[in-house]
């Protein structure tokens, strides 16, 4: 009988067409390069705005694998889909 994790792992958020695994860990290098690509990209949030963000989605994404919330927070932030996906593929979790 498989574990809560392994059941988490095996669902698949899509965006887009694109598929990525979620449930799992997702690093402090993703959640940093995440937060770096923010700052270039969506500069009028600051820096802690950009860490509630990346943290709230990492959450969802890694402990939760509720990605319906990560993606509408995205979205909500970035204000363009094309760089939500951007986000959501940095702290997509590793297995």
């Amino acid at each position: 009988m498989a574990d809560r994790a392994d059941r988490v792992r095996q669902q698949v958020m899509t965006l887009d067409g694109d598929s990525v695994t979620i449930g799992s860990t997702i690093t402090l290098a993703q959640r940093r390069e995440a937060c770096r690509m923010l700052e270039v990209r969506k500069s009028s949030l600051t820096a802690i705005q950009r860490i509630a963000l990346v943290d709230a989605m990492a959450h969802w994404m890694g402990n939760t694998g509720d990605d319906e919330l990560a993606t509408a927070l995205a979205e909500l932030a970035c204000g363009d889909r094309g760089m939500a996906r951007d986000l959501i593929f940095l702290l997509t979790p590793l297995l």
